[in-house]
């Protein structure tokens, strides 16, 4: 029961974000860039070099080993797209290190965001802001990206909203259905979303299958909801983003999901 997660999953295309206790932690790597913010009690970071780090607030790039230990009731942890507009900012922001430490200075404005949250009806949609607030602890008050609303992108995503049940979407048929090139409308979607068009649908397929497992649907039927060829396979892809298995995560997690493409 110690390994079970508790809180609230905002799921969204680009980015998700975790409130409250975090439970199974083994070492591992995943795609996402993780930032981790405590409330409470410091975070430990644990990795393959000599640690561990203490600190109230971490960042660690795509692909880097770590495990996180916290006594804290009231952690966040943001796991944002590498190739999304957010991740390129927070990539460029370690310098060519693995992870950075913030400092309480920068970290103040997220923490109390954090501590002020409260459970119930308002953790969904106060989400955003926390996200917001966390982010601009490393990269600085970025703007948000803002979609111009281009009629051919909202019909690619559309499209894959409505196709996303399916295993394969190629970008041909995407691009056929808005008469545009395939390499045009790469450019066009990632210009409009912040987010290129594949890793748009792994998100996309991710956030349907949650919104399945939330529901009470066994991992097999979420699975087939989201395109994914069996459970092993979206066990797997989940474990590779988040470096923890969907089963552990949905018991006790409250989960809502987003449609915003931006990440």
């Amino acid at each position: 029961e110690s390994t079970r997660w508790s809180g609230l999953l905002v799921f969204d295309v680009g980015w998700a974000l975790f409130v409250g206790r975090p439970g199974e932690n083994t070492l591992h790597s995943h795609q996402a860039i993780q930032v981790c913010v405590s409330a409470e009690a410091p975070l430990e970071l644990h990795g393959d070099d000599a640690g561990p780090v203490e600190a109230y607030g971490v960042a660690i790039d795509s692909r880097v080993r770590h495990r996180i230990e916290t006594r804290s009731s009231r952690a966040a942890f943001l796991y944002v797209d590498a190739l999304s507009e957010g991740g390129r900012r927070l990539s460029a922001s370690f310098g060519g290190a693995g992870v950075r430490v913030a400092s309480e200075g920068e970290l103040g404005p997220a923490r109390q965001a954090l501590k002020r949250l409260r459970a119930g009806d308002g953790w969904a949609e106060s989400a955003p802001a926390l996200r917001r607030r966390i982010l601009s602890a490393f990269v600085g008050d970025a703007p948000e990206l803002e979609s111009r609303g281009d009629p051919r992108v909202e019909e690619t995503i559309a499209f894959i909203g409505r196709s996303v049940s399916e295993r394969r979407i190629s970008a041909f048929e995407l691009a056929e259905r808005v008469r545009l090139s395939p390499s045009r409308l790469a450019v066009l979607f990632r210009r409009e979303t912040g987010v290129a068009i594949r890793p748009f649908i792994l998100w996309t397929r991710l956030q349907r299958a949650v919104e399945s497992a939330g529901r009470g649907k066994s991992l097999t039927e979420a699975a087939h909801a989201a395109g994914f060829a069996d459970s092993a396979h979206l066990a797997r892809t989940f474990r590779r983003m988040f470096g923890t298995t969907l089963s552990a995560s949905v018991g006790r997690l409250e989960i809502r999901t987003g449609r915003s493409p931006h990440g």
